[in-house]
């Protein structure tokens, strides 16, 4: 043990595990939802409710934000497509944004310009509704 001091996560550490460990939240923010040019163009109305017939990219089931982020969806329409459920990286998340697959959300505190130029997507909303923690 001792080899690893801190670990920052999107949510606290699972109860059951065999370490001895504590959570402290580091901080939260809301989301901003991106799509690629082309997608973003193609939506009609006013955010939140352009996202009601667009391509969703949704969190993995390992990932905090994912209950409140469909929780907030399920509340909008009952006529979500689904884009694709992304369970690795943030960059591979990103990535298939990038390539038009659907909208995706990203922590409002990321740094938005530099998501938006180094993957060519455009914001199309911000919302509180959906937080994403740091434990």
């Amino acid at each position: 043990m001792h080899r690893l001091d801190m670990v920052v996560a999107d949510g606290p550490m699972p109860p059951g595990m065999d370490v001895k460990g504590y959570s402290h939240r580091l901080g939260e923010c809301g989301t901003t939802f991106f799509a690629a040019p082309a997608l973003a163009a193609s939506l009609q109305g006013e955010f939140p409710r352009l996202l009601d017939r667009a391509p969703l990219l949704i969190p993995g089931e390992d990932s905090a934000v994912r209950a409140p982020c469909c929780a907030g969806c399920a509340r909008r329409t009952s006529t979500r497509r689904l884009g694709g459920r992304v369970s690795t990286t943030a960059r591979s998340w990103k990535a298939f944004g990038q390539a038009g697959a659907g909208a995706f959300a990203v922590p409002s505190c990321d740094r938005r310009r530099e998501v938006a130029a180094q993957y060519g997507v455009v914001a199309v909303g911000a919302t509180d509704a959906v937080r994403e923690r740091s434990s």
